[in-house]
């Protein structure tokens, strides 16, 4: 204590078979049920560092950690200040994209070896909320996202604006189980806004282009992941 605040730095260094427990101790899982994307995490090993330095309103904190939970590679720095307000990036990485569709709560129908990250940047406080930009790249696809974010809220109380980008949407189709003939390629381009509904998310106004023909309708995705929607695109050949 240098009389201004904390001055100093902590090195951490944590190990869990299973960690939840620890998510639940920090708050980060509430009630008795695990959230899907806690499920199956894996063996985790995280070190980092701690850093507090006094300010005018008394002492602010910067961290960075870096670690594994299962097949994961997680990272995270950032700052958080004596009023409790915080800016920071995190970075999850997968060797396959649909262990990263796992850590959101959805279920791909078939296997895959494409690689995935997830990528955040946040500003915020706990009281005012948390404005995110987000990276999503799997499946050969891209989706960013701008908005609100509550890490602590079901279905991480998200509500705002997701672009969607593939250069060829086959294997995201493979994945999401569409019962096409043929499976479709070329360019797929999607805009809409995303909001959190009943532990779940909507789109509700999905808006763009799959090759030539025109895409639109709705998506929601219930607390379960299970999918339901409308679209209208161009004609498709549908297997019995």
């Amino acid at each position: 204590d240098s009389g201004q605040g904390a001055d100093g730095s902590i090195g951490v260094d944590i190990k869990a078979d299973d960690p939840r427990e620890l998510l639940r101790l920090m708050g980060m899982i509430r009630g008795d049920e695990s959230p899907a994307w806690s499920n199956g995490l894996g063996p985790t090993a995280i070190s980092g560092n701690f850093t507090m330095k006094p300010d005018a309103k008394g002492s602010a904190m910067s961290f960075i950690l870096a670690g594994d939970a299962g097949v994961l590679k997680i990272s995270a720095s950032g700052e958080i200040g004596a009023g409790l307000e915080m800016n920071g990036q995190a970075s999850v990485a997968s060797p396959n994209s649909g262990r990263l569709m796992e850590l959101v709560g959805l279920k791909p129908v078939v296997p895959d070896t494409a690689p995935g990250k997830i990528e955040i940047k946040a500003a915020g406080s706990k009281s005012g909320g948390f404005l995110a930009t987000a990276e999503l790249h799997g499946y050969g696809t891209r989706a960013d996202y701008t908005g609100d974010v509550n890490p602590l809220a079901a279905g991480f109380g998200l509500d705002g604006k997701l672009a969607i980008r593939s250069t060829d949407v086959q294997i995201l189709a493979e994945a999401m189980g569409l019962p096409a003939a043929q499976s479709p390629h070329g360019v797929l381009v999607l805009d809409t806004s995303l909001v959190t509904k009943a532990g779940g998310w909507s789109l509700p106004d999905l808006n763009g282009r799959l090759g030539a023909s025109k895409v639109s309708g709705t998506l929601s995705f219930d607390a379960g992941g299970k999918m339901e929607g409308h679209l209208e695109a161009g004609n498709m050949e549908l297997q019995d």
